[in-house]
């Protein structure tokens, strides 16, 4: 698997806080010691009422922070949850939604993260990258959901009914109904993106008012890669009308009942530069 051609690499995880594992290991102590440094235990400690809200939220920027780590040239880094340190600060309590930022100490590198706690779910992204220079003139996108639990038509929504809304190497990374689903709204939204701006680099044809042009709709052909032996573990690559898309970097995740998923979009994706005055 190449590497991401992007200059900022992304991360992002979500946690389903009504999954049957979160809420039964939650106190278990040899977890805490496994997936915790003990500056972490002892922040967890120090305020009991918080200890929930504050494992997920580190556990879930661990996780971030991991997917970042493993975009970089080189071999994928052994994961140890507690080598993965985390200063975290954590919005008021009585909040509906909390807001999470932070940084996460992984290997040699920061890892900025900031996201949401809720009563349902955490969801957090992380960035890190070579050129700080070149972030501001790129955009974040980022989204957090439920899976429904019916289609449009009111339906059951099951994983085989979704087969044909990907291609054949698409599908071979896909490992359940939340692993596709997070897929399909991480390329609604690229979709929208790309669509106008494909559409007015395409010539009229001449004599077709139905053909693409300036100003008329076009949906390029998006498709997210994964790794066909590892589905669900290397980072996903995104492929538009076949061919690789430079300078945009994707991270997509799932747990239990929720997606969540994260976009850079470069500047030729979202707009032209600001006009600086300069030649």
């Amino acid at each position: 698997m190449s590497p991401i051609s992007a200059p900022l690499r992304l991360g992002n995880d979500v946690v389903d806080l009504a999954h049957p594992r979160v809420r039964s290991r939650r106190r278990r102590a040899r977890f805490l010691a496994r997936v915790l440094s003990s500056p972490e235990r002892r922040w967890l400690a120090s305020d009991p009422q918080e200890e929930e809200a504050r494992l997920w939220a580190a556990w879930a920027a661990k996780e971030t922070a991991y997917k970042v780590v493993c975009k970089w040239p080189g071999d994928r880094p052994v994961f140890a949850h507690a080598r993965f340190v985390t200063e975290l600060e954590l919005g008021p309590a009585d909040a509906d939604l909390r807001e999470v930022r932070g940084t996460v100490r992984a290997l040699d590198r920061s890892v900025e993260v900031s996201g949401w706690v809720s009563g349902s779910f955490v969801h957090l992204v992380g960035t890190a990258g070579d050129r700080p220079a070149t972030w501001a003139r790129h955009r974040i996108e980022l989204g957090v959901e439920r899976v429904p639990e019916t289609t449009e038509d009111g339906e059951l929504l099951e994983l085989d009914g979704l087969r044909d809304r990907f291609t054949s190497r698409e599908w071979s990374g896909i490992h359940g109904l939340p692993s596709a689903w997070a897929r399909l709204e991480a390329r609604r939204r690229l979709a929208s993106h790309l669509a106008t701006e494909t559409a007015a680099t395409l010539p009229e044809r001449a004599g077709d008012d139905e053909g693409p042009g300036p100003g008329r709709s076009f949906e390029p052909r998006i498709e997210i890669l994964t790794s066909r032996t590892r589905p669900g573990r290397t980072p996903p690559r995104v492929l538009v009308d076949g061919q690789l898309l430079e300078g945009v970097d994707l991270s997509i995740s799932h747990h239990g009942a929720w997606v969540g998923w994260a976009l850079l979009l470069p500047p030729a994706h979202h707009g032209p530069e600001p006009d600086t005055g300069r030649d």
